[in-house]
């Protein structure tokens, strides 16, 4: 068999395959309403008058920002595909805010021709506990302090905490797992950061956290900028670590490839930074 029948052959099987699963498609659709073609969008505002101590927020895709309230109100603002099911109220002292699709088959059928958004805006300027958990999106929190934990899961999707505030944040315990993603911490005080991603630069901006700064990572550059903690732990595969710290510290660096250049002292808590394959440059600002 010749070289070009036997390409003539290969075309007309692969179109017939593509009719075969365009035709099953289509089929399925006209039962689970799916359709392939943009996404209509819709804006829908929930105003929360119940009283709340903590926050939870689940979307699969979903830009996110929580911040203070410029009129004393809280709310949350979506703006959503028009299939998507919104819910924002208070259950058990938690503001609770979901966005679902109860046919997930049909969101690979539709072309989101712009980004989904979740904003909140909450009045009071402490809170309990924040609880997000969003597949892709990015997420800012702006100017809430928080006296419990704040847990944050990312598959994909950049993180911004306390940028562009004035005063200092307080958190608990700060738990941050990313995929794939940048993040910024800037002017934030806990009692434990522990951050894991696996690609990502980490920028950390006056970040003192009273016991544990504990940071784990595949692919992706840790800048500090004058953050301290009690002890801090540092594991990437590679990437380089570098920055200032305010007090001194007992360092343990090490990598395989790569420069290292941290102050001698053995006075203060851990410090223990370890790359495979990077530059470990840390300085004590005086």
């Amino acid at each position: 068999m010749s070289t070009t029948v036997k390409v003539i052959i290969g075309a007309a099987i692969a179109l017939v395959a593509g009719i075969v699963i365009c035709g099953i498609a289509f089929a399925i659709g006209g039962k689970t309403n799916m359709g392939i073609g943009s996404t209509e969008y819709v804006t829908e505002v929930f105003e929360i008058e119940d009283e709340f101590t903590n926050i939870s927020v689940t979307a699969l895709t979903s830009d996110i920002t929580i911040d203070r309230s410029d009129d004393g109100k809280c709310r949350v603002e979506f703006f959503q595909p028009d299939y998507m099911e919104l819910e924002a109220g208070v259950n058990n002292g938690t503001l609770e805010i979901e966005v679902n699709e109860d046919d997930p088959a049909r969101l690979v059928f539709n072309i989101m021709s712009k980004t989904p958004t979740i904003k909140v805006y909450l009045p009071e300027e402490v809170y309990e506990d924040l609880s997000i958990d969003v597949t892709t999106g990015d997420i800012i929190l702006g100017g809430i302090s928080y006296g419990g934990s704040v847990d944050i899961k990312v598959t994909t999707g950049d993180i911004g905490i306390g940028n562009n505030v004035s005063d200092d944040l307080t958190y608990g315990d700060l738990n941050i797992e990313v995929n794939t993603g940048d993040i910024v911490i800037d002017n934030v005080g806990c009692q434990d950061l522990i951050y894991n991603v696996v690609t990502g630069d980490i920028q950390l901006r006056d970040v003192l956290a009273a016991d544990n700064i504990n940071i784990t990572g595949t692919t992706g550059d840790l800048t500090f900028d004058g953050c301290d903690a009690g002890r801090i732990t540092v594991n990437l595969v590679t990437g380089d670590i570098n920055g200032t710290l305010l007090t001194d510290k007992d360092f343990d660096a090490h990598n395989v490839a790569g420069d290292i250049d941290v102050p001698s002292s053995s006075e203060g808590g851990r410090c223990e930074l370890t790359t495979t394959t990077g530059d470990i440059v840390i300085d004590i600002e005086s």
